[in-house]
């Protein structure tokens, strides 16, 4: 735990007190994220049951199949069958005892756009969002472009995308 004092009166102290240790550095935020994956990962989250931490979980199946993309949750939440879930190859999730694995923190943002700062590091997904305006919004996968980018740089155009779909790409984290 550690105290520190915010003040623009040198006269007169006012504590704060931050209660949570929390990572300064994408270094360490990234240690973090791997330190509770580990931490997590014998504890996965069944369908109906509650989660207890806040995050971005991933469904797993007992046949290892793992989900494309990771979904937010919070804790409290109750964890959703696996119904339209699909892996990464774009089929159905199945096999007995599937279950949602903590994956990342919700502190950084899982989808963003080319030209946007990459707001975590690892694998994202180029998808095309829909130009209907619907909440939420649907996706098409056809793309299947995967790239590597790290915190802090810009994330790329498509390489894949026509002109027509270019303004339409998003950029999805798919892990690390």
């Amino acid at each position: 735990m550690g105290r520190v004092d915010f003040h623009s009166d040198t006269g007169r102290r006012v504590p704060i007190t931050l209660d949570r240790d929390w990572p300064s550095t994408p270094r360490e935020m990234e240690e973090f994220e791997a330190m509770q994956r580990e931490k997590l990962s014998s504890h996965p989250v069944y369908p109906g049951a509650t989660f207890a931490e806040d995050g971005y979980y991933r469904a797993v199946s007992g046949s290892t199949q793992r989900s494309r993309f990771v979904k937010a949750f919070r804790a409290g939440e109750r964890a959703p069958d696996m119904a339209g879930v699909l892996d990464e190859r774009g089929e159905a999730i199945y096999g007995r005892h599937p279950g949602w694995f903590w994956e990342a923190d919700l502190d950084a943002a899982a989808r963003s756009q080319p030209g946007e700062v990459c707001p975590r590091s690892g694998r994202w997904f180029a998808r095309i969002e829909s130009p209907l305006y619907v909440w939420p919004p649907t996706y098409e996968d056809d793309l299947n472009e995967v790239i590597l980018c790290r915190q802090g740089d810009l994330l790329p155009p498509s390489r894949r995308a026509n002109e027509w779909a270019r303004d339409q790409v998003r950029w999805e984290w798919i892990g690390v």
